[in-house]
């Protein structure tokens, strides 16, 4: 190739760059000061072999393109039509127990319209319309563009965690052609982190909904290990149960329950000491109810005088086994079953003085199971009863959340320790994954008991559906669930952004930034430090009934009843309509979130309705595109019908029901 023809295709590139600058200048900006002066670090534009422009990896030397880049993306692309099959998600009902939850009764429905009919493939070339796709890497970004000349793109998610990667795509592609093109939303996310593509991710779910990844698509474009093991861990998530999303019935439980806490004076969390660098110079262990607690009994009777020992959920009837007091203990769950589980699998003279902390939802009785100057409620984060301590604050007092408490109560024992200033943490029974898939607990806990006597109670962990494996303790593989991964997840956010400093004496799941210990570790005393006067000090600081002055349930009720009113009335206009093709199918579902987002429902009504309506869409979408073309609009209008006897269901349990407290139990 000669000078000039060099000449005029470095012009050209240089022309592209400038047209997607002027473009992201102006849609954003963000962007456009990133990269106005950025300076790749380790690729670069370079002319092959060929001589055409191709990318270097300038610490190897290579090419990234083994050929014209142009060429490449069309192999890639025919490749990905030809071989690629849609992920998808099937709701499914376990028949474990009967909640008498109206929610629950509207999935159930769902799930049985949708029958047990084999799961279809959906392979990637026989899409007229990719309703949700995945982009895993950039590079030259010719790949997208052949994409979308030979498919319709609906929801597009472009991941790249190489800044260079996309700066040099600018010399290849024109970027606004490619936003025009797709027909949805096209959301580029370009981190330095794992926690800031993560961020990214679960805020484009808050956009879109839930519904658009029942079928999906992913595209890697080159081998990202990173980028994979981020992907697989959000998707995960996504499977978790529907119930950590939160639903009506779990929304109005968690309301009452705390308005009833609040006329009971259970102290609400005022104060978070570790958020405020205030540190408790006590080490705590965090004890769940792993099979591996059986092993750690000998560490938690050497080292019990010297740290502070907080119990998780049942794991507090296995210290009983092994007559181990805790200091403190935790629940999280909002049914009557925590009440009934304490009472049958625990003592009354073993849980007196025992500090007891729930969450604002947990059970107004089970705080009455512990001594009344030693409980408190913490403010669990997302969720209406939090809203509604937030607005019985007096102006001059403050709240504090317990961040990062769920999925699993040993996350609530965690989060614990940063509300009361506890930085050094030990892991005990917090094994989040399994060796065999019916040994899950530890052997000396209730659990074996309360098996014998309610064989349902362990379905949904030994459930097949919900397993993958994870690295364990030594690389062994474990069995794990969504659940028990979301939970490790959240461990982990928590040991990061809080600069915890924490060791594992679990054999479980292997937890970033929780270094494995052995169980016959030794923790060092702290001189000076007695036990007993810090737990009262930490209790008084961090809870406080002072300030709260509890919102008229009255005013709430009327509020939420009106508003729910106008919100149903447009829904079932949208639920008349029909679908004859998955494109409108998606359009209805867009247009039932759309107006539920749309109509600036106070926090109380939006909070109420959120993860129903959102789990909802899923549920339909799935059982109205499984069912196969032929059946979609008979399916969809007999969902209709499931989803309207819903809304006429809770708009009577709303007027007579609303401040109920749970009766639910499995015991």
């Amino acid at each position: 190739m000669g000078f000039q023809e060099k000449f005029e295709k470095n012009k050209a590139v240089d022309a592209s760059f400038t047209k997607n600058m002027q473009f992201f200048q102006h849609l954003a900006p963000d962007v456009y000061d990133e990269f106005i002066n950025y300076e790749p670090q380790n690729l670069t534009l370079a002319f092959d072999e060929s001589e055409h422009i191709n990318i270097i990896n300038r610490k190897t030397g290579r090419f990234v393109y083994p050929e014209l880049p142009e060429q490449y993306a069309e192999k890639q692309v025919d490749k990905f039509l030809r071989d690629t099959k849609a992920s998808v998600i099937r709701f499914y009902n376990p028949h474990v127990v009967d909640t008498h939850y109206l929610h629950h009764e509207m999935m159930d429905s769902l799930v049985e319209l949708r029958g047990d009919a084999p799961m279809p493939e959906f392979m990637a070339q026989d899409e007229q319309l990719i309703q949700q796709l995945f982009i895993v890497g950039i590079g030259s970004g010719l790949h997208i563009k052949t994409l979308l000349e030979q498919k319709d793109l609906n929801n597009v998610v472009i991941i790249e965690n190489n800044k260079d990667s996309f700066y040099l795509s600018m010399y290849f592609v024109d970027w606004e052609s490619i936003f025009r093109a797709v027909k949805g939303q096209l959301k580029i996310i370009i981190g330095d982190t794992e926690k800031e593509i993560l961020d990214n991710l679960h805020q484009y779910t808050y956009e879109v909904g839930n519904y658009v990844f029942t079928k999906m698509f992913v595209y890697r474009h080159y081998v990202n290990s990173t980028l994979d093991t981020l992907l697989e861990n959000f998707f995960k998530k996504l499977l978790a149960p529907s119930a950590a999303a939160g639903f009506y019935d779990d929304e109005k439980v968690g309301l009452a329950h705390t308005v009833e806490n609040c006329q009971r004076n259970i102290p609400p969390s005022t104060v978070g000491l570790l958020q405020r660098k205030i540190h408790c110079q006590l080490p705590a262990v965090v004890i769940g109810n792993g099979p591996s607690l059986d092993g750690s009994e000998k560490f938690l009777r050497a080292n019990k005088d010297k740290m502070i020992l907080i119990s998780c959920g049942s794991s507090l009837s296995a210290l009983e086994g092994m007559g181990i007091k805790p200091d403190i203990h935790v629940e999280q769950e909002r049914p009557y079953d925590t009440y009934r589980w304490l009472i049958k699998s625990t003592t009354e003279s073993f849980r007196k003085g025992i500090y007891f902390y729930g969450l604002n939802t947990v059970h107004p009785d089970c705080f009455s199971l512990f001594d009344a100057d030693k409980t408190g409620q913490c403010l669990k984060p997302n969720d209406l009863g939090a809203i509604y301590l937030s607005r019985s604050i007096k102006k001059g007092h403050t709240l504090s959340f317990a961040d990062g408490s769920n999925p699993t109560v040993t996350n609530f024992g965690l989060s614990l320790c940063v509300l009361l200033g506890i930085r050094n943490v030990f892991l005990a029974g917090v094994d989040l994954g399994m060796k065999e898939i019916d040994k899950h607990h530890s052997k000396k806990s209730y659990y074996a008991k309360a098996k014998d006597e309610s064989p349902n109670i362990f379905k949904f962990i030994e459930a097949t559906d919900d397993k993958f494996k994870i690295k364990g303790r030594d690389g062994k593989e474990l069995y794990t669930n969504a659940a028990f991964n979301s939970s490790k997840l959240n461990i982990e956010r928590l040991i990061d952004k809080y600069g915890l400093n924490v060791k594992n004496i679990s054999d479980g799941a292997e937890i970033r930034g929780a270094a494995f210990q052995d169980n016959d570790y030794l923790v060092k005393a702290v001189v000076g430090k007695d036990k007993i006067k810090t737990l009262q000090a930490l209790h008084e600081m961090v809870f406080s009934s002072e300030g709260v002055l509890p919102e008229s349930k009255g005013k709430v009720k009327n509020k939420v009843i009106i508003e729910a009113e106008g919100l149903f009335s447009q829904l079932r206009e949208i639920l008349k309509l029909t679908v004859e093709n998955e494109e409108q199918l998606v359009n209805r579902l867009s247009e039932i979130r759309n107006s539920f987002w749309q109509a600036k429902l106070d926090g109380y009504t939006a909070m109420l309705f959120k993860g129903s309506i959102e789990t909802m869409l899923s549920a339909v979408y799935s059982v109205v595109l499984y069912s196969g073309v032929e059946n979609y609009q008979d399916n969809f209008a007999k969902s209709c019908q499931i989803v309207n006897r819903f809304l006429d269901q809770v708009e009577e349990d709303m007027k007579h029901n609303l401040y109920n407290l749970d009766t639910y139990c499995n015991l």
